[in-house]
Parts: structure tokens; sequence; C-alpha cells
């Protein structure tokens, strides 16, 4: 497991390259509860798809306190990046 693990999103603009925005996703809500990944027993990416406007992120989430589960994330984007709504699947 990763000492500070988290999900690092940035939103460049082109051709210049410049930094529009960027999130550092260390946790997320889930079934009212703050879930940070260094709390668990592991938190690993299955999948990323950007789709319109936002990105989708697949996690297989193993807690510290249950079972295992798939989790299903998006992050939506405007002019910057939304806090991620998650459920499991």
């Amino acid at each position: 497991m990763e000492l500070l693990p988290q999900i690092d999103l940035e939103l460049l603009s082109v051709p210049t390259v410049s930094l529009i925005d960027s999130i550092a996703i260390d946790s997320i809500q889930l079934d009212g509860k703050e879930r940070r990944f260094s709390d668990s027993s592991g938190v690993f990416i299955e999948g990323i798809n950007i789709e319109n406007n936002s990105i989708q992120i697949k996690l297989d989430y193993y807690f510290s306190d249950e079972d295992a589960a798939i989790v299903s994330c998006s992050v939506r984007i405007t002019d910057t990046f939304q806090s991620p709504e998650c459920s499991k699947e």
C-alpha cells in the first residue's frame, strides 16, 4: 500500500499546455461515510474512461471494516473538477 494513496487528475489547455485545474482524490463519500484511501486495506484502479464532461473511475476497494467491493466514481468537469460521486456496483 502506498504511504499517501491518492488519484491525481489535471485539466490542461492545449496547444500551450497550461494547467487549468487539478484535483487530488484521497478519499470518497460512500453510503454517507467518508472512506479515506489511507484507512483502507487497499484501493486499486480497475479502469478509467472519459465520457462527455466526466471521468469515470472504477475502483477495487478493500475496506478495513468489511468485504471488498467494486466502486464506480464519476468526476464531472465543468470549468473545474467537481468532487467525485461514488457508488458500489
